[in-house]
């Protein structure tokens, strides 16, 4: 129909007037001209009345989105932010992958070290005493050995028990209460 087709042509109209006026504007434009010559040519940014800032880029004869950095302004570090998760500079989905995984590793490693660094101020705070009975517990738990407990570690013990006597069971692996909000807990009533 011919008022459907000049509906359409508006709309394609106002929507290719809206993408020019984000491209012209000012932070469009310079952050358009660092982009292009710091890291691909082939990419744009323009504001979108929609989404907030937007990042273009030119592929298979077509604008194509390729990011959204929303309503705020644009971070300064935007440069080192695009060159960290520019995925083709990897040669295969497995190099990044590896790439991940060592990085992975050396947070872990460094966890872990952290973590000695923290035991280790900890034993040397104790008493020789301490450390002896603490050495003795841990070889007991890991063959599997009955713990009996005494003086204050046993009444610290009793303490913790009871208090966890005391609270409610963590939730099973179904829902608590399906089709309802999912912060909302209903206790079932059960007859005594």
């Amino acid at each position: 129909m011919s008022h459907e087709v000049a509906a359409i042509e508006r709309a394609t109209y106002d929507r290719a007037e809206q993408v020019r006026a984000g491209l012209n504007h000012p932070t469009a434009l310079y952050w358009t001209h660092r982009i292009q010559r710091e890291i691909d040519d082939r990419t744009r940014m323009r504001w979108d009345f929609k989404c907030g800032w937007t990042l273009d880029r030119w592929a298979s004869g077509a604008w194509k989105v390729v990011g959204v950095l929303g309503f705020h302004y644009v971070m300064t570090n935007l440069i080192d932010y695009l060159r960290e998760r520019d995925m083709q500079r990897w040669e295969s989905p497995q190099a990044y992958l590896q790439y991940k995984r060592d990085q992975a590793h050396k947070v872990a490693m460094a966890n872990e070290y952290r973590n000695t660094q923290k035991l280790l101020g900890v034993v040397d705070k104790m008493s020789d005493k301490q450390v002896k009975e603490f050495i003795t517990v841990e070889r007991a738990m890991q063959t599997g050995e009955t713990i009996t407990m005494h003086g204050a570690t046993a009444k610290s013990f009793n303490r913790m028990k009871k208090a966890s006597q005391r609270s409610p069971a963590p939730p099973s692996g179904r829902s608590i209460n399906p089709g309802m909000h999912p912060f909302k807990y209903v206790r079932s009533r059960r007859e005594k």
